[in-house]
């Protein structure tokens, strides 16, 4: 607002002049803020303004009136007597100058409140153009400390991983016979064959990471740019830090260290598996973290997710495939996985989730605000932010088979069975998640979106472990249908009890998303390899009688008939030893990985929290969740007096 403009409206007869004017009856669109002072001067203006119009609607009747009375007097046949006529005219004047003066002083109210509004929006104006100021300023002298950080290091760990991956990896094959004897360049390989190629696996499983976790972390409505933009960098970051780590633990294992791998498929989808474990601890601690830290967490927990790996593949030794050796022996990680847990049920899902949940406890909020202030911070949703985490939510739905099946067992129809199991355990965590928001005590009859978009997952989570080889479709829509409520239901209780009475925020509710899906599943997994071998035989045993059926049949009639078999895998060729046995080393995969994930967050919490207090940096908890504090934001961002409209 410009001087001249300021004078023009402290000039009192240009306050009389607009005390004279009467209000619109169309409304401007009015400018909305999280200031409750402003706030309650929009209020206050919009109350004037209506008062103002139910005066002018009464000065309308008392003219519409009075010109009747006048049209009256004019047709009646008896003329009143002029004592009369003035009587009324004076009457009628009188009135009209009350109801026009009682306009004119709520028009000067009016005037007053918008005058008010005017220079508060002009000092928040003014505001915000001091502290771009103040920014360019630091900028100039060097002395941004947060940009400084992020820069060094980041470019630095970037540096790093590029130089480790030129000097261990290459892509080329020496000699023909090694090729040929480590032929295979997916762990699928096998009668019944794989149900998709290994590189659009990884279309899925890398799209299912960088869009719809992305769009799933835009749930906070003034946190969509960082949610998804930090999604997209801290993903690429960790995709190559996987790399790096597991090659550092393939080189510790291998009996003839210091060799340059072969760079394959399997290395890219095990980099997006735990990129995709960084995105879920990324849920826990959304808003909480600058990037900086976010990127520190990274190569922190690539690590240890390597770590967890090395650990159960080295305690399970049985599982090694005596053609996967020398510069080839990276494909065991594949292996090893698509054999003890496909979907990653507990090596991501699990690890990720209570690595983010232990990392979550350093940075919970400060102990002195009540839980009605913790709960009036900015991690709110609106409605756009929650159609674009329900585009996530669906995305996940539909790429989640591909997710679970990349490293999956192809004999015998092990593949094919994974992704139809997927998919039966979605569409009825789906129906559980929607009955559970509707029936909840606070939902009022009514579904809640944040829930359902963070429980209608569960199904595919819970299913991600070994036992989705061995259980029929029913039990795979039964666990769905089950982890669905249950997720949901921790979702709308236990989540807010962590927060409320032990300060534990987990911002985008992974841990009844990921953690007790995963739990479940894990657990349930480990009785139904228990009885591996009793589900493999009874279905043996009925493939045989349908064979005798079918051959009896065909002597009778004279004729040719064929019937399909129910394919079944046998435990020993899937785990190397029994199902009794695997359900232990299934179990000690549990502990191990549950465990670890929580030493290690806490490990990692730790340091970064050590790490901003050293170098200064960090978000205040005043600036968290807010989009304002690292992006250029719009002029219609939700966040200031006077730059956000309606």
């Amino acid at each position: 607002m410009s001087e001249f403009t300021r004078e023009r409206l402290n000039y009192l007869p240009l306050k009389d002049w607009f005390s004279d004017l009467p209000e619109p009856r169309v409304t401007m669109q009015q400018r909305r803020s999280r200031d409750p002072y402003f706030t309650a001067i929009q209020q206050n203006i919009l109350r004037l303004k209506h008062h103002i119009r139910t005066i002018q609607e009464e000065e309308y009747e008392l003219l519409t009136r009075y010109c009747k009375h006048l049209e009256n007097e004019a047709n009646a046949e008896n003329k009143p007597r002029d004592k009369d006529s003035e009587r009324a005219r004076l009457n009628f004047l009188e009135q009209l100058a009350q109801v026009r003066k009682s306009r004119k002083q709520y028009r000067a109210l009016l005037f007053d409140a918008i005058t008010q509004r005017n220079n508060m929006i002009e000092a928040a104006e003014i505001r915000a153009d001091e502290a771009k100021a103040v920014d360019a300023q630091l900028w100039s002298l060097g002395r941004h400390k947060e940009v400084d950080y992020f820069l060094f290091f980041v470019f630095a760990l970037q540096l790093l991983a590029m130089l480790l991956i030129i000097i261990f990896f290459e892509f080329n094959v020496t000699t023909n016979s090694e090729l040929r004897k480590n032929a295979f360049v997916t762990p699928v390989a096998g009668r019944g064959g794989p149900a998709a190629s290994p590189y659009q696996y990884y279309i899925d499983s890398a799209l299912m990471l960088f869009a719809g976790f992305g769009f799933l972390g835009t749930f906070v409505k003034k946190y969509q740019f960082s949610g998804l933009a930090y999604g997209f960098l801290i993903a690429a970051f960790a995709m190559q830090w996987v790399i790096v780590w597991t090659g550092f633990f393939q080189q510790e294992s291998d009996p003839a260290p210091l060799q340059r791998t072969f760079l394959s498929i399997p290395h890219l989808q095990t980099a997006v598996y735990g990129a995709t474990a960084v995105a879920i601890s990324c849920g826990a601690v959304l808003g909480r973290l600058d990037p900086l830290q976010l990127a520190l967490m990274a190569v922190a927990e690539t690590f240890f997710f390597a770590l967890n790996l090395f650990v159960c593949e080295s305690l399970s030794e049985g599982y090694k495939d005596g053609n996967v050796t020398g510069r080839w022996y990276e494909d065991f990680y594949a292996q090893f996985q698509g054999r003890v847990d496909p979907g990653g049920g507990m090596l991501v899902h699990m690890f990720g989730c209570y690595f983010g949940l232990a990392l979550s406890w350093w940075f919970r909020p400060a102990k002195t605000e009540s839980a009605d202030q913790r709960d009036d911070r900015d991690e709110k949703t609106d409605y756009p932010s929650n159609m674009y985490a329900f585009f996530g939510t669906a995305l996940l739905f539909v790429l989640f088979p591909s997710f679970n099946a990349a490293f999956a067992y192809s004999s015998n129809g092990g593949q094919q069975r994974v992704i139809a199991n997927t998919v039966f355990a979605l569409v009825a965590s789906i129906v559980g998640a929607f009955a559970t928001s509707k029936c909840a005590i606070q939902s009022g009859n009514k579904f809640g979106p944040l829930e359902i978009h963070h429980a209608t997952l569960a199904g595919g989570v819970a299913i991600a472990s070994t036992s989705i080889y061995f259980l029929p479709a029913a039990a795979a829509m039964t666990i769905g249908f089950i982890v669905g409520v249950l997720s949901t239901a921790c979702y709308l209780y236990l989540t807010p009890a962590l927060k409320r009475f032990m300060r534990l925020a987990d911002t985008a509710g992974v841990h009844s998303l990921h953690g007790v899906p995963a739990l479940v599943g894990a657990f349930v997994s480990t009785i139904v390899v228990a009885i591996a071998d009793s589900i493999f035989e009874s279905t043996e045993a009925r493939n045989a009688e349908l064979s005798d059926s079918v051959t009896e049949l065909n002597s009778n009639i004279n004729g040719t008939v064929s019937i399909g078999y129910t394919y079944s895998i046998k435990p020993v060729d899937l785990w190397y030893t029994d199902g009794s046995e695997h359900a232990v080393n299934h179990l000690f995969v549990l502990l191990v990985t549950f465990f670890l994930a929580l030493i290690a967050g806490c490990l990692t919490g730790g340091f970064i929290k050590f790490f901003a207090w050293v170098t200064k940096t960090g978000v205040p908890e005043e600036d968290q969740y807010q989009d304002k504090t690292t992006f250029h934001v719009p002029e219609d961002y939700v966040g200031e007096i006077g730059r956000a409209h309606v």
